[in-house]
């Protein structure tokens, strides 16, 4: 088995975004004018898919800094739609917080919007902090999808 049908096989029992979801997705948000139309169409790409979470190994930790086994930075659930970005995140970020103990799990699209609902929480879906990059973030209190552009001043 060569490693595209492996990875496709990992898609299959997973669940989790194809490449060219993925590349979908991000197209949508670099639009200059990612409207409701865009992030409804988005939305019901992520219904029924697994997204990526950072978990931390010691218990303690995973009740500071989770709910619902979703990753909290401050008051925002985080969650990504590839490993790579969560990888990346939890060398960057998360490590400083949690230590090197940590793992990255899946976690279903709609568990993610439930908890937030539930904890009144933001998710922010592939938050990265450089200047202009754009994210999703799902507010669980209005449970309205928003399109967010960091600005660094």
């Amino acid at each position: 088995m060569n490693i595209q049908e492996a990875k496709q096989q990992t898609l299959e029992e997973k669940n989790i975004l194809s490449d060219s979801e993925i590349a979908a997705i991000k197209k949508k948000l670099s639009k200059s004018s990612c409207g409701e139309k865009e992030r409804e169409c988005i939305k019901n790409m992520l219904q029924e898919k697994d997204l990526f979470t950072i978990r931390p190994v010691d218990e303690a930790m995973l009740c500071r800094f989770s709910k619902g086994g979703i990753l909290m930075n401050k008051d925002e659930l985080l969650v990504f739609t590839n490993p790579e970005d969560c990888e990346e995140y939890a060398k960057r970020y998360a490590a400083v917080r949690l230590g090197r103990d940590y793992t990255i799990g899946t976690i279903p699209f709609e568990r993610v919007l439930r908890t937030a609902e539930d904890y009144e929480k933001s998710v922010y879906i592939d938050v990265r902090y450089n200047h202009d990059d754009r994210f999703l973030v799902y507010d669980g209190k209005t449970q309205a999808l928003y399109l967010c552009i960091n600005y660094k001043i």
